[in-house]
Formats: structure tokens, C-alpha cells, sequence
């Protein structure tokens, strides 16, 4: 049996929100009873909608066990998933000796279910992909050559094929050569790799010479079916040319030897599957079940079925906040060559004094640490422009602020106070401005709303407060030469180089100046 608890998707929905208003209404009309919480929270009964991820295979019969992430008197239980075309099985909801027909794989016969589309059933990656044009690619390589004398001697390849088929086609590669040399074709071979299963067309001597034995000319159209030559969903093809003249005789040996350069190619085989959502039968409407976790019973008499979400709905009583946190200010859009701290605090804000958590819309080339309200972005350097946001909650609403752009480009590491001033800014040159000035102690303590910089004992090294004012351990450098050691924090300019640093001592050193009071 496997068993997870599901990760829980919480947000209060539109939905949530209209059920909450209509209960107090009911409840001002006489219709309930209610009782007010001092901390100006009011508590409420109804039924609310939660997901949990489930995010499981079955290609076998199997009970899972589902441990509700919100608990609650279980109103409905829906299915999210997908399932392969020739599927034919069944999922129950057990409780105890109760049980309730969730799905059924007949259900995806019917119009409107679900929709037939390539959905790739492995998780792999290929990670870096060459450029590929017109399905083409083509190398003009760098001879590796034994010999002195052929120094000038080079092959050129154009290979095409790759990309995405069905598991029932097959890909094709041809591939085309040239040599800048007479070359006697009786000598050339090419190598194939499929992931790491390698494959050699050409002469025998000079398949012999990778350890591999010949299957064809060396020009030969290579053919891939998925599963041939230990082949999965995912697959990067590599191919080279080789020429090889040698002799292994004792009493005159030789060798020429020149390889092309590998073009790598992709081929990724993609299975037709169906997908569904918010699926189900007899699980649609359910009464009396109050357990904390539940077997789904999972039948299969053939193919693969994938379940995602589980979505349910619970009938719970909650305390609720008589207000959501607001966005009093918009996000907007910005450009970093480096590093960025953005005060949360200035953007949200909720009436009832609730402790806000703060999450955000994760995206590539961006990180971004929270700590309280101070939110860090950290960038990498990428071309083009990015997107994201950030979320506040009070634990029981959730307000998503504005969608702003982020650029990579000559903007400078800033620090901002509680109300969005600028207080600290390290530009592309390594100049530091402080709207305050710099002092140096033999002992930190950050005051609150600060940016603090620790050491790998946790140790405040350096920080910088509201006001501007920057307070270190260690000592200024200015116009150093920076070869950081034992680094802390680092700002990067635009070009993605160190143009200042803080160490473990706490000492800050700066490509340029430092500007006090500006």
C-alpha cells in the first residue's frame, strides 16, 4: 500500500467567500447562532472546497492511502488525472466497509470527458538542447588528427531528424558528410549513440577501431523505434563521422585518424492519453463520513492511469478574518543586474493586524528568499523579460498582488524602508550610496525591518537599517581588488562580475566608492 499525505492547495476562492457572506446573513436573520471572538474574528460553519496532490502512477491494481490535508465531514470526493488510451479499471473511496465508485474508465467514452492529447509519461530532461533549424543539424568540426601531417584535414556533417513522434512511429536520420580531402570512403564509419547505447555503420576496421561492430554503410538512414537500443520517452541522439586509416602491423604501424565533431540531436516519443478533471460517480454527493484518511481502491485491468488531484469538498467550521489583506501600493515592473530586497510590508497590508506569511510566483533565473516581510530576488543573467508576483496571507484569505515584469539589466542593488524609499543602492561600478552612514561595532544586534547580513554560525555580520545607516564588524575597502574569500553576500553588476562584497568578518569591499549621506 502506498501512502502519502497530499500536499495541500489552500486558497479561499471566490466561492468560499460568497458561502462565508451568505451564512452571516442567514445568522443576522435568526436563522443560526454565532458568537464574536474578541480578536475580531467570527467563527463560521460551512463547506469548503481544498485539492490535494496525489501525483501517482498505477500501471497495477493498488490501495493508496489518502490523508486529508484539511479535515472535515467528506461532502464530495473529484478525480484529476489522465489515463492512457487502452485503459480499462476502476477507483473506489473506501471507509471502513463502505465504498463508493469514484471513476470508472467507461466514463472516458463519453463526449465531453476528456480531451486526447501528447502527454510525455516520463519526467526525465535533456537539459541543454543544440540549436536545432528545420529540423536540421549540422557541425563543422575540428579535425582530431594522430598524424602531423594531416593537420589540415577535416569532416563536416549535416544530420537530420529528431523531435517528437508517437510511440508507434518511427524516427529517421539521414545524415550527409563532407571531406575537405580525397577521402577513401572505404575507411569512414559513423558512430550512433542513443542516450548510452552506442551503434556504428561503416567499415569494419574502423568500427573496430571504437570497439563496435559494423551494421550497415556508414551513410545508411539510422532508424529508432521506441524501446530499440534501450530507448525511452526522452532520448538525445549523438552522431559522428570518423575516418580510420591504420595498421596495427609490429613492424610498420601507422595510423590517421580524424573524427567530426557530435552533432546531438532529440527524439522524444509522446503517448496519447485522456485526460479528465473533477470526476466523479457515486462520490459526487456523500454524507456521514468524518475520517481523517481514506483508501482510494485502484483497479486495473490494462493500460495506465495517473491521478493527480484529489478535490474535495468538507464541512468545517472555521475562524474566519472579517477582512482580507489588501495590496495598497502596485508592484512595478523592474530591472536587476544583481540582487534586489523589496520591503512586502510597503505593498500589503491587513486591517485586522493579522500576521501576514508572504509566498510568490516562481520563475527561471530568479530566486527568491523571504524572511519576514523582506523579500531578496536574487538574478541570474538571461535575456528577454520575466514575470511574477507575490501572494500575502492572513491564513485565511490569500490577495495576489499585481503582475510585474523583471528585466535583466544595469538596475542597482537597492534596499528599500517601510515606505518604499530607497536607503542603499550598489551600482554597476561598485559604488556604494547610503542615505545614512557607516559605522563600525564590535557587536551586532539588527533592529527590526533591517537588512542583516550572517556569517555560517548565524552571526550578524553586517546590516543595514531603515534609516539608511549601515553598521559592520569588519572594515570599508574601497576601490579593492576583489577576490572574495569566505563571501557572505554578493552584488553583481550587469555583466554578472563581483563589483562589491561582504565576508565572514564582516568586512565591506567595494570595486568603487562608498557615498555617505546622499
Amino acid at each position: 500500500m502506498r501512502k502519502a499525505r497530499g500536499q495541500i492547495n489552500l486558497s479561499l476562492i471566490k466561492g468560499r467567500k460568497t458561502l462565508v457572506l451568505g451564512i452571516l446573513v442567514l445568522v443576522l436573520m435568526g436563522v443560526g447562532v454565532f458568537q464574536f471572538i474578541p480578536t475580531g474574528l467570527v467563527v463560521v460553519e460551512g463547506e469548503f472546497n481544498f485539492s490535494d496532490v496525489i501525483d501517482s502512477s498505477f500501471n497495477e491494481s493498488a490501495e493508496y492511502e489518502w490523508v486529508m490535508g484539511n479535515f472535515g465531514g467528506l461532502k464530495s470526493l473529484r478525480l484529476d488525472g489522465s489515463a492512457t488510451e487502452d485503459f480499462v479499471g476502476k477507483v473506489y473511496l473506501q471507509d471502513g466497509n463502505r465504498s463508493y465508485l469514484v471513476f470508472d474508465s467507461d466514463m472516458l467514452d463519453e463526449e465531453g470527458i476528456g480531451a486526447v492529447t501528447g502527454l510525455v509519461t516520463d519526467n526525465s530532461s535533456f537539459g541543454d538542447v543544440p540549436e536545432i533549424v528545420d529540423g536540421k543539424a549540422s557541425v563543422d568540426s575540428n579535425a582530431s588528427v594522430d598524424d602531423d601531417d594531416n593537420d589540415d584535414k577535416s569532416i563536416s556533417i549535416d544530420v537530420v531528424g529528431g523531435g517528437k513522434k508517437n510511440v508507434d512511429e518511427v524516427f529517421i536520420f539521414n545524415l550527409s558528410g563532407s571531406f575537405d580531402w580525397d577521402v577513401d570512403y572505404g575507411k569512414v564509419c559513423t558512430r550512433y549513440d542513443v542516450n548510452d547505447y552506442g551503434i556504428c555503420y561503416g567499415d569494419n576496421d574502423c568500427c573496430a577501431f571504437i570497439g563496435m561492430e559494423s551494421s550497415g554503410n556508414w551513410n545508411d538512414s539510422f532508424y529508432l523505434t521506441y524501446g530499440r537500443y534501450d530507448s525511452g520517452f526522452y532520448n538525445r541522439i549523438g552522431v559522428q563521422v570518423i575516418y580510420a586509416n591504420y595498421s596495427l602491423n609490429i613492424s610498420s604501424p601507422y595510423s590517421d585518424i580524424i573524427y567530426s565533431e557530435t552533432v546531438s540531436l532529440d527524439a522524444e516519443f509522446i503517448e496519447e492519453r485522456i485526460e479528465f478533471k473533477d470526476l466523479c460517480m457515486d462520490s459526487c454527493l456523500l454524507s456521514g463520513l468524518n475520517s481523517s484518511s481514506y483508501i482510494l481502491n485502484v483497479e486495473v485491468l490494462s493500460g495506465n492511469l495517473d491521478i493527480d488531484n484529489v478535490r474535495y469538498s468538507i464541512d468545517v467550521a472555521v475562524n474566519v478574518s472579517n477582512s482580507a489583506p489588501v495590496l495598497i501600493q502596485p508592484f512595478e515592473n523592474i530591472s536587476i543586474s544583481g540582487e534586489l530586497v523589496i520591503n512586502l510590508s510597503s505593498y500589503f497590508n491587513d486591517s485586522d493586524g493579522d500576521v501576514l506569511n508572504f509566498s510568490f510566483y516562481e520563475t527561471d533565473n530568479i530566486s527568491v528568499y523571504i524572511n519576514d516581510s523582506m523579500a531578496r530576488l536574487v538574478v541570474d543573467p538571461f535575456s528577454g523579460t520575466r514575470f511574477m508576483y507575490f501572494r500575502a496571507s492572513d491564513g485565511y484569505y490569500t490577495t495576489v498582488g499585481n503582475i510585474f515584469s523583471v528585466k535583466y539589466g544595469v538596475k542597482k542593488f537597492e534596499v528599500s524602508n517601510l515606505y518604499g524609499e530607497s536607503v542603499a543602492t550598489v551600482d554597476d561600478k561598485g559604488d556604494l550610496y547610503l542615505k545614512g552612514s557607516v559605522s563600525q561595532l564590535d557587536y551586532l544586534n539588527a533592529t527590526r525591518n533591517s537588512f542583516a547580513v550572517q556569517n555560517k554560525l548565524g552571526e550578524t555580520v553586517a546590516y543595514i537599517n531603515s534609516s539608511g545607516h549601515m553598521f559592520l564588524l569588519g572594515n570599508v575597502t574601497e576601490n579593492a581588488d576583489l577576490d572574495p574569500d569566505g563571501i557572505r553576500l554578493e552584488f553583481r553588476g550587469s555583466e554578472d562580475k563581483v563589483v562589491a562584497f561582504i565576508d565572514d568578518e564582516g568586512n565591506l569591499n567595494l570595486k568603487g566608492r562608498l557615498i555617505e549621506n546622499s
